[in-house]
């Protein structure tokens, strides 16, 4: 509750609580990373017993607003622009039961809550265990007879065995996620990156407006380009339809979607992959909307149904060279939030890709630093990511940014967050 508080969210989560007349429980991440002792910024997921009729009302009453989630999830903002998520027993478990709710998590090491009133805290028999002996279980088996939610499943463990070096116990299930997973990564080791991007292509066609035109933009090409696509790369996607056009088509055709950070849609496919679509600009060319990313490596566009990559010949020798570099009148119109989380995921980029640098990256590199509990849950993020892509070390990498950029903030800022020393003493 203290790590609540020192991130500033205490005064959000407390009205909610009294709103609620103290039937508020703080499950997920902020319960597992105080119980083992991490640094922690991220979602603050929460779970109440009431009803939901009666919590919409209660919510209602107090004028709340709120998006709802992937899942259904009412999903409020928070001050400083991360969310909350707040769910009802009963839609998680039909149940009013918080413990068997809590054994309904997708695993074992998450399996805990806190009442944020009272400091109650609850966990499951399989938490007690697992937790001791830094292992966990898979505990949503019925989740993933429907293949809906595997990718996401598999990308959090991942994670945990990566990033918490908390290892999965081997039974029936874990066993066949390692596998999925295995078959996932070879899959796309073994195809050529047109034949990755047209086969997105195909998914992605069959979500959007008929008639439409639609790009697949920034990272996903730039992985498939490089050859470092992961099963859990989230895919970007330019339309070119108007936004009421696109959550309307959404809406009738029942994909799930909700609003992303900026507003735009965030889909989320049956066979889990997330797009995030946003329409093209009026009276705006591809060609012009990609020129003014932040990144040179991600001005690329692959057209939906068509069969080559879009950039200019000096993107593509960078790609082929592995340079990278930012566009600065593109950040000198950003906020300082956003310059500062163009200079973390610039870093980000450097590390996964094995990239090299020019003076444009310095220039960011050393502009002032915008350091709020929000970029740091963001950071984290991208930490994990390395993790995942079976980045061992920074330190090499680092020494290079160093050399180049000088003693900036910035890249002492990630690498912090990348030596938890309980996360390499436990590995």
């Amino acid at each position: 509750m203290k790590l609540l508080s020192s991130y500033g969210y205490d005064s959000s989560i407390q009205k909610l609580a009294t709103t609620l007349s103290g039937n508020l429980w703080v499950v997920g991440g902020w319960v597992r990373n105080s119980a083992l002792n991490y640094d922690y910024v991220g979602d603050v997921d929460c779970l109440t017993t009431l009803e939901p009729n009666e919590l919409n009302q209660l919510l209602r009453s107090a004028k709340y607003e709120y998006d709802l989630n992937r899942f259904g999830t009412r999903r409020f903002l928070l001050p400083d622009g991360n969310h909350l998520d707040l769910n009802t027993t009963i839609e998680q478990a039909n149940t009013s039961d918080i413990v068997i709710a809590l054994k309904n998590f997708n695993f074992s090491i998450n399996s805990a809550a806190i009442n944020y009133s009272s400091g109650q805290l609850i966990y499951t028999e399989s938490f007690a265990r697992d937790f001791q002996e830094k292992k966990f279980h898979v505990t949503c088996e019925e989740k993933l007879r429907t293949g809906e939610y595997e990718v996401n499943v598999l990308k959090d463990m991942e994670v945990l065995e990566q990033y918490y070096c908390i290892k999965p116990v081997i039974d029936v299930v874990s066993n066949q996620l390692i596998k999925s997973r295995k078959a996932l990564d070879e899959n796309l080791r073994s195809i050529s990156n047109k034949l990755a991007l047209k086969r997105m292509s195909e998914h992605i066609e069959k979500l959007l407006p008929s008639g439409t035109s639609s790009w697949i933009v920034r990272g996903y090409p730039r992985c498939a380009y490089l050859g470092e696509l992961r099963y859990w790369d989230d895919v970007d996607v330019i339309v070119d339809c108007s936004q009421e056009e696109l959550t309307k088509h959404l809406s009738r055709s029942r994909i799930n979607w909700s609003y992303n950070y900026f507003r735009t849609p965030k889909i989320f496919h049956f066979s889990g992959l997330t797009l995030d679509i946003w329409p093209l600009e009026k009276n705006q060319s591809i060609h012009e909307a990609i020129s003014k990313f932040t990144h040179n490596l991600d001005s690329t566009a692959w057209p939906v149904g068509g069969d080559s990559l879009l950039a200019e010949n000096i993107v593509l020798q960078s790609l082929d060279k592995r340079i990278l570099s930012v566009n600065i009148p593109v950040i000198e119109s950003m906020s300082k939030f956003d310059s500062s989380y163009a200079a973390i995921k610039s870093l980000y980029l450097i590390f996964r890709h094995n990239l090299d640098i020019d003076d444009s990256i310095a220039w960011l590199l050393n502009r002032e630093f915008h350091d709020t509990s929000l970029m740091r849950k963001h950071v984290i993020r991208l930490v994990k990511e390395l993790y995942i892509c079976g980045i061992l070390e920074l330190s090499n990498k680092a020494e290079y940014i160093f050399s180049e950029c000088g003693n900036n903030v910035p890249t002492s800022y990630m690498l912090k967050y990348w030596e938890l020393p309980l996360r390499r003493k436990n590995c």
